[in-house]
């Protein structure tokens, strides 16, 4: 059960019509397989008349993100049991047949409580949404966030670049085998103390807060066949999630006594992924691109 307390305000997502609000939102859900089909969010709410009742109310939206910029709004319920009767009562709503609900494009609904008077607690319960799940496929692998900005000797979990694997359907998850990159563009790799890999899931901001496969230590190229920088390993797949997955590429800096050259240059290009399959067959997605970052000496304050 769900208790909406908007009495402190301050609560509302991106788009709210007022911060006097509370809300809540479900996973990403899986409509890949919808092909046109009905599909409906229903959900207990309590229903009792008191001062202020005619104006509390839940709203519901769905759209791609947890954010209600550029969300449909589905319905409104009224807290007051007029229409609907005391005591809890369900709600269906229905999303609509649009290409933003259909296809790869996952669904959120979010629930969005207003106690305009009253600063009642508003109830929901029982929130069931229809879901259209298919076998995840990968839609895509590709480069971003390159980031240019200085580094300075001794530094560490500098962010290089990221890469976004796009993930459609639900089922049958995708696991990562190994991500390879080329260090082309750090003109002396023996500034680079180490690499490392972390995962933010369908968050697109930097976070060292999980790191994935095995940090990498100087020498960096550790892949001998074409002087790559790879991680993971298909004994230890990595599971994917549906929607987007941001990985994000960062190098450890040596200090300047152990060899690191203010002046140098620090870079990626992404190269691939492999995803995990039948004995470790590979299947790959290729990209390339570069960016330069200039490293230099570290400031001291």
């Amino acid at each position: 059960m769900i208790k909406f307390n908007t009495r402190n305000g301050g609560l509302a997502p991106a788009g709210a019509i007022d911060t006097g609000c509370a809300y809540i939102a479900t996973p990403l859900l899986d409509f890949s397989g919808r092909l046109g089909a009905a599909a409906n969010v229903s959900f207990y709410m309590f229903h009792e008349a008191y001062a202020g009742a005619m104006a509390d109310s839940v709203v519901v939206y769905a759209s791609s993100s947890n954010q209600l910029t550029g969300a449909i709004r589905l319905g409104m319920v009224w807290a007051d049991p007029t229409g609907y009767g005391n005591g809890w009562v369900q709600s269906t709503l229905a999303i609509p047949n649009v290409a933003q609900f259909n296809g790869c494009n996952n669904v959120v609904v979010m629930f969005v409580a207003y106690t305009w008077t009253s600063y009642r607690n508003i109830y929901v319960d029982n929130i069931y949404v229809d879901r259209f799940p298919t076998a995840q496929t990968v839609q895509s692998a590709t480069l971003g966030n390159q980031n240019t900005l200085n580094v300075s000797a001794g530094s560490v979990n500098n962010q290089i670049v990221s890469v976004n694997v796009n993930i459609c359907g639900s089922t049958t998850p995708k696991q990562l085998d190994s991500i390879l990159f080329n260090p082309t563009g750090t003109n002396i790799l023996a500034d680079v103390a180490n690499a490392k890999l972390f995962y933010t899931g369908n968050n697109p901001a930097f976070s060292t807060a999980q790191q994935v496969f095995t940090t990498v230590n100087a020498p960096i190229n550790n892949v001998v066949a074409n002087n790559s920088l790879g991680f993971g390993n298909c004994a230890v797949p990595f599971n994917l999630a549906t929607g987007d997955n941001y990985f994000w590429l960062t190098y450890d800096i040596k200090t300047t006594a152990l060899g690191a050259t203010p002046g140098d240059i620090v870079d990626a290009d992404f190269l691939n992924i492999v995803i995990h399959g039948a004995g470790c067959g590979p299947g790959q997605t290729v990209l390339m691109a570069h960016h330069n970052r200039w490293l230099v000496g570290a400031l001291l304050v």
